[in-house]
C-alpha cells in the first residue's frame, strides 16, 4: 500500500483572549501616570508649590494669573513670598469660599473673582489700595450686604463688575431701566471715586443725585423744588409731567403771570 505523505495545515495562531483587556489596562496605566520633569507639577494645596514656582507666577508687571486653576484655598507660601509685590491678581473660574488671604496682598490693585460662585463676604478683608474688582457670575444673591463691606474694606474703588448675578438689578435679569438706575444709584452713592460700574461709565450727574439725596435723606422732591427756586427766582411750570413754561419771580415773590 503505497505510502501517504500527511501533509500539515498551518494553522493561525491564536491569540489569548484575555490579551485585549491587558493591553487595555496596561495603556490606561500608561496613560495615567505623570511624566517627570525634574519640575514637580503643584497641586496648589501648598504641599508641591515650591518657592521657585511660587516665585515664576509673579511676571514684571506685577501681574499674577491663577484662573482655571480649580483652586478652592490659596497656597500659603505664594502671599508669603510675593505678596507684598503683586498688584494684579486673576482668580477667576476657581472654587474660592475664604479670602482671607487678600489682606497680604499690600499693594493689590485690580482683583479679579469671576466664577466664583461660593465666596463668603464676611471673609474679605479690608483692601484699601484696590481700585478695580470684578465679581461677575458669582451667584451672589445680597449686592447690598456686598456694597456695604466693599464700601467700608475697599473704599476708593473706581471700577466695580457684579453683573449677572441673582441679586443685581439690571436689564440682563430682567428688570426695567427704571429699576436699573435705582439699582445703580443705590451703589454709586457708597463709592465717591467710582469711575464704571457694570462695564458702564458712572456719570458726573448721576454722582451728583446719589451724593444730594445722601446728604438730605428726609428731603422730599416737592421741598427740594422750593429751595432751588427760592435761590433761583426760576419756577418751573409742569403740565401733565411734562416742562411748559418757566417764569422768574420778582422782587415781591410774584412771576409774571401773578402780576
Amino acid at each position: 500500500m503505497p505510502h501517504k505523505s500527511l501533509s500539515r495545515k498551518r494553522s493561525t495562531p491564536r491569540v489569548p483572549t484575555a490579551l485585549p483587556s491587558t493591553i487595555l489596562k496596561v495603556t490606561e496605566f500608561l496613560a495615567g501616570m505623570k511624566v517627570h520633569t525634574g519640575t514637580p507639577t503643584p497641586d496648589y494645596t501648598g504641599n508641591m508649590c515650591s518657592d521657585a514656582y511660587a516665585q515664576s507666577l509673579l511676571q514684571e508687571n506685577g501681574r499674577v494669573t491663577m484662573a482655571y486653576t480649580n483652586l478652592s484655598i490659596m497656597p500659603t507660601k505664594i502671599p508669603r513670598l510675593i505678596g507684598d509685590k503683586v498688584e494684579d491678581i486673576d482668580l477667576g473660574h476657581n472654587r474660592f469660599k475664604d479670602l482671607g488671604f487678600l489682606a497680604n496682598f499690600s499693594k493689590l490693585h485690580t482683583l479679579v473673582l469671576d466664577w466664583n460662585t461660593e465666596l463668603k463676604v464676611e471673609t474679605f478683608p479690608a483692601v484699601p489700595t484696590l481700585k478695580i474688582l470684578w465679581l461677575n457670575h458669582c451667584n451672589i444673591a445680597d449686592i447690598e450686604e456686598w456694597v456695604g463691606m466693599l464700601s467700608a474694606h475697599c473704599p476708593d474703588l473706581e471700577h466695580l463688575s457684579m453683573l449677572c448675578n441673582p441679586g443685581a438689578c439690571t436689564e440682563l435679569n430682567g428688570k426695567t431701566e427704571d429699576e436699573e438706575r435705582k439699582y445703580r444709584e443705590n451703589i454709586i452713592q457708597k463709592f465717591t471715586n467710582l469711575k464704571t460700574l457694570d462695564g458702564r461709565p458712572v456719570e458726573n450727574e448721576q454722582k451728583e443725585s446719589c451724593l444730594l439725596t445722601e446728604s438730605f435723606p428726609s428731603i422730599s422732591n416737592n421741598c427740594l423744588t422750593n429751595l432751588w427756586e427760592s435761590f433761583t427766582g426760576i419756577v418751573a411750570k409742569k403740565g401733565k409731567g411734562k416742562l411748559t413754561k418757566i417764569e422768574r419771580r420778582n422782587s415781591a415773590g410774584l412771576t409774571s403771570s401773578q402780576e
